[in-house]
């Protein structure tokens, strides 16, 4: 659209944060939580915003003000003790979220700042319901981030009649509450989900440990890794990939920073089945203990299937691509394209055209600081991450290259990031 601008632009003023986008606008109020949008020019509506708010402080040695928030003294909480900036320069997003971080009380932006998405969730329910939320945040961030994000119960605490139901199933024992959130009522699923880190939680990982946690073995597998992370959920969670992986492959994908925010490993083994079943449908699949012999058996059977399978990929529709391209990082948006960098690069690129299609992840080729590609995906709050980043034959690339995407993907990030 003429005149608005094509990536996010982020402003902090009058303790509101407001953000303008290409085709929308928002205010968000955080103390006490309001938000609202609307289209350019069309009515404001109110909204709970998915992305992320808040994300941890770089350095906690900052000065602080001691007096506490005045609207929070019947919940005991105090703002960060460090007077906000009146208005930060519209585009300068760390600012604007920093500015939004201090007008929150400190104990609440310290128990969310982990949660790469619906935080907003959290806010309100600690602004509605008070200290006990916090209480909850600190023994068991995971069920109090299923709480807030669960609809049934957002509904029993956003009206005044039924809001004393929503504390007495805040302060019920952990075991209660998975009960009330149709989990099993067991200690052992409470020591799960404890060990679920807060990086990973989302409303989607709540519904996949829902289901997970019905099979035993799938709990017996849980108990035994050291953190629960969306890459080990995205393994057990997936009946069809079961058979095809040792507890000793759940070890290392559970220490994996990235697979802290998507099942990168999980959606690899999923494509090597696929390939399988349609290059070779007759031999036995494999069974993986380590992620370097998962990329080792997908690059070789990469080749197979694009040898057998060409019309079938031929029907992979390429979507407009999620963030523009510039110089030097630009969009493949054909399947030629695709199989061209395949060639160039020496990779199996080419083989991603049906998630591309189903619009799971999106390639793009990098021109500088040195050749490679890349594949974006959409984590949780809808912002595109890196995912795969490689130069020729799947090499390492430079910190230099990782530092120039992520400064790219940056602009176009919706929330704090991180």
């Amino acid at each position: 659209m003429p005149g608005y601008p094509d990536k996010p632009i982020y402003e902090f003023k009058e303790k509101v944060l407001w953000i303008s986008g290409p085709k929308e606008q928002m205010h968000i109020r955080p103390w006490p939580p309001r938000a609202h949008k609307r289209l350019w020019h069309n009515k404001w509506k109110p909204f709970s915003p998915e992305f992320r708010l808040v994300r941890p402080l770089k350095s906690d040695k900052r000065k602080r003000r001691t007096e506490p928030h005045p609207g929070q003294l019947d919940l005991g909480l105090e703002l960060p003790k460090r007077c906000p900036p009146s208005v930060t320069p519209p585009g300068d997003n760390r600012r604007a979220f920093s500015a939004f971080r201090c007008c929150l009380p400190e104990e609440l932006a310290t128990a969310i700042q982990g949660f790469r998405s619906h935080q907003w969730n959290l806010m309100r329910m600690v602004h509605l319901l008070g200290d006990s939320v916090l209480e909850l945040l600190t023994t068991n961030g995971f069920l109090a981030y299923a709480l807030a994000n669960n609809g049934a119960y957002e509904q029993l605490m956003s009206h005044e009649e039924t809001r004393h139901r929503a504390v007495r199933i805040l302060t019920m024992k952990q075991r209660k509450i998975l009960k009330c959130l149709q989990f099993p009522d067991s200690s052992v699923i409470v020591k799960l989900t404890r060990k679920i880190r807060s990086h990973s939680v989302n409303p989607d990982l709540v519904n996949t440990l829902r289901e997970a946690v019905a099979n035993e073995s799938v709990c017996k597998h849980l108990s035994h890794v050291s953190a629960i992370n969306t890459g080990v959920l995205g393994l057990l969670g997936n009946p069809g990939l079961q058979g095809m992986f040792e507890p000793k492959l759940l070890q290392e994908v559970s220490r994996i920073r990235k697979e802290n925010y998507y099942p990168f490993t999980a959606k690899q083994l999923e494509e090597i089945l696929y390939m399988y079943r349609r290059a070779r449908p007759r031999e036995t699949l494999p069974c993986f203990t380590s992620i370097r012999r998962i990329e080792a058996c997908h690059d070789e059977l990469a080749q197979d299937f694009l040898r057998t399978s060409s019309k079938r990929l031929s029907h992979c529709r390429i979507p407009r691509p999620p963030i523009p391209g510039i110089d030097k990082i630009q969009p493949l948006t054909t399947l030629r394209q695709l199989k061209k960098e395949g060639e160039m690069q020496h990779n199996c690129v080419a083989t991603y055209a049906r998630r591309v299609a189903k619009r799971e992840l999106y390639i793009y080729r990098v021109l500088e600081p040195e050749r490679a590609t890349l594949a974006i995906v959409k984590g949780a709050g809808g912002t595109w991450r890196r995912g795969e980043l490689r130069g020729d034959r799947n090499s390492d690339v430079t910190p230099e290259t990782e530092t120039a995407v992520d400064s790219w993907l940056a602009h176009y990030a919706i929330g704090a990031g991180g």
